[in-house]
């Protein structure tokens, strides 16, 4: 997130049918506002842990995230990790016991479970930052204690920037990145 950050948000259903394009879409659209003439013979890998990559890049980083009936995009000039998130009833003291830092934990106590979800986007954003993937170490960091949430986390000697972005009722959304940056959030939804 060195410069700016577009993120699209769609409907999920048409992403499951046109995804590389839809990518494609939002890829020329960052290039048109904010591109210097980048590459546009680009192509969609994974890494190993199987976070999505332009194959070959390194000057533009991808995140991709689905929940509910919505998908979302991200393209930026630096490393990027996005979570949208439905808000579905669970068991998130359980959750919490199993997943979550003892800050986190701390933090939800006190300001109530309402916002599970909040910190829930905001480690999964940063676990799709750093390719991890949710492993052992999910409980090992915080992007919340009891004063609140995190602007940015301390990991392995990286840090990385938080930015909850606000989206549909019922849905929480948080960005992650090298930097804080310029958000531009477009959605092709006509309605709710």
């Amino acid at each position: 997130m060195k410069d700016h950050v577009l993120i699209r948000i769609g409907d999920r259903d048409r992403y499951a049918l046109e995804k590389d394009r839809l990518i494609g879409d939002v890829r020329a659209d960052y290039e048109n506002r904010f591109g210097e003439g980048g590459r546009r013979d680009w192509t969609i890998g994974r890494t190993d842990r199987g976070k999505p990559v332009f194959s070959g890049e390194t000057d533009r980083f991808l995140s991709l995230s689905h929940s509910g009936r919505f998908f979302a995009c991200a393209v930026s000039d630096g490393k990027v990790g996005l979570d949208i998130q439905e808000h579905q009833p669970g068991r998130y003291e359980q959750i919490c016991r199993k997943w979550f830092h003892p800050f986190e934990r701390a933090y939800l106590e006190t300001w109530g479970y309402e916002h599970f979800f909040e910190v829930w986007t905001a480690k999964e954003s940063f676990v799709k930052y750093t390719g991890m993937g949710m492993d052992e170490h999910f409980g090992a960091f915080y992007a919340a204690n009891e004063n609140g949430l995190a602007r940015e986390i301390l990991f392995r000697g990286e840090r990385a920037f938080l930015e909850h972005i606000p989206v549909f009722p019922g849905y929480s959304m948080c960005l992650c990145g090298e930097h804080e940056a310029k958000i531009c959030t477009v959605t092709d939804i006509k309605s709710l």
